[in-house]
């Protein structure tokens, strides 16, 4: 099995601050204590408080709170106050990593439940954006921002709403990962369910007004010039757009990124010299949200996936057996309902009109009947195919992991 030089690297930089070979337990004991050092740091109460609501107190486990400190450092403070942990500094890296895809699933796990998107594309593309929310939003919170360390730079230009946020960033995510990693997954979850209804509303308001500026332009009026500038620092560099047509007029646009410049620039220029197409637009663009679109027959692989993901990976083979019990149960019931109904219809004289009618409404309720118990009966066997998907994920799993425990294994002594 050949592993990508990425991945062997990723798992180098995990073996130093954790033990693979350790099995799951209530509290996992695959992480090693960080040091005593870390006890000398400053505690967080606004963000301890916040992490006992969602379900996580570290407050009193001395491993938590240890972990909990060294997640809130950003690396310049690290390196500049001359931190000792007993692990490898690239754990810093990990623990960003793990908070990051947790809160990412989690998100996704949301997202599926409350719309199913039309293609996989559409899918991926509200999956970035309502991250990217997610992200502001954890920005926002003070208990972040005020127990986070950072290093003399990052501290100086940390409040700057110019300066990108990534470093605060960094460490609301190793946070999270440190949570995750010592059994706190369902508290990052809590965490992410707290701010999702706010980020769901703020993603749908921003899709039913998206538009296109640039393309409306180009339609409208093809033979304009479009002319980049940049100003600012390496560190917070601005991209100005200018929009430029025959007659000289102009219009201009300034943002983070060259695509955000030209659509700002499109939209001005077109506010003010096409005030017309912008009327045309609003009578014909829908202010109501669109519901959810019925499930194509080709993505039914695609959604038993994601349910498949849902699923914890500690079911028991047997879990699937006792659907696949139920489905024969109910196809069971299937096939003794005609001749209940048969026997109904012997008990009723077809001479009169009432009589046929009330026959004909049982037939359709029987028939009716009939049809529910076989959807269930379809539903149960697909649910226990994704049982019977899941253990095989997990059984590859540990397949996996048996091939990836030997990296590293030169380090130990040999046995004699």
């Amino acid at each position: 099995m050949q592993l990508e030089d990425w991945l062997l690297g990723d798992l180098a930089a995990l073996r130093a601050g954790l033990d693979l070979d350790t099995v799951r337990g209530p509290e996992p004991r695959a992480l090693i204590c960080p040091g005593r050092t870390l006890d000398a740091e400053p505690p967080a109460p606004g963000l301890i408080a916040l992490l006992r609501e969602c379900g996580w107190d570290p407050s009193k486990n001395r491993q938590r709170s240890r972990w909990l400190a060294l997640g809130r450092m950003h690396s310049s403070y690290r390196y500049e106050c001359g931190v000792s942990i007993d692990a490898s500094p690239a754990i810093l890296g990990v623990l960003e990593e793990v908070g990051k895809r947790w809160l990412a699933l989690t998100v996704l796990d949301r997202q599926t439940r409350e719309h199913r998107s039309s293609t996989v594309e559409e899918q991926s593309s509200n999956h970035a954006a309502l991250t990217a929310l997610l992200d502001q939003t954890l920005l926002t919170m003070p208990e972040f921002a005020a127990a986070a360390r950072f290093g003399t730079g990052e501290h100086e230009h940390g409040a700057d709403p110019t300066i990108p946020a990534r470093p605060r960033l960094t460490v609301i995510h190793q946070i999270c990962g440190v949570m995750a990693l010592l059994n706190g997954v369902g508290a990052v979850q809590e965490l992410v369910n707290r701010c999702f209804p706010t980020i769901w509303t703020q993603h749908a308001q921003r899709s039913t007004a998206r538009t296109d500026w640039r393309t409306v332009l180009i339609s409208i009026a093809p033979q304009t010039v479009l002319e980049y500038a940049t100003e600012g620092p390496d560190h917070a560099r601005q991209h100005i757009a200018t929009v430029t047509d025959r007659r000289g007029r102009s219009a201009t646009g300034t943002a983070g990124s060259k695509k955000a410049a030209a659509q700002l620039a499109s939209e001005h220029f077109i506010r003010l010299y096409y005030p017309a197409a912008v009327d045309r637009m609003r009578s014909t663009t829908s202010t109501s949200a669109r519901p959810p679109l019925p499930l194509p027959r080709e993505l039914t692989s695609h959604w038993r996936a994601i349910d498949d993901a849902r699923l914890e990976f500690g079911l028991s083979d047997g879990a699937a057996g006792a659907w696949r019990l139920m489905a024969t149960k109910l196809r069971m019931a299937t096939i003794a309902l005609p001749g209940a109904r048969q026997h109904i219809e012997a008990q009723q004289s077809p001479e009169t009109t009432q009589a046929l009618e009330q026959h004909d409404l049982v037939k359709g309720q029987f028939e009716g009947l009939a049809g529910v118990c076989n959807q269930l009966a379809t539903s149960c066997d697909s649910y226990a195919d994704a049982v019977d998907n899941t253990c095989r994920v997990r059984r590859r799993l540990c397949r996996t992991r048996a091939v990836v425990r030997p990296i590293g294994s030169s380090r130990r002594k040999p046995k004699r």
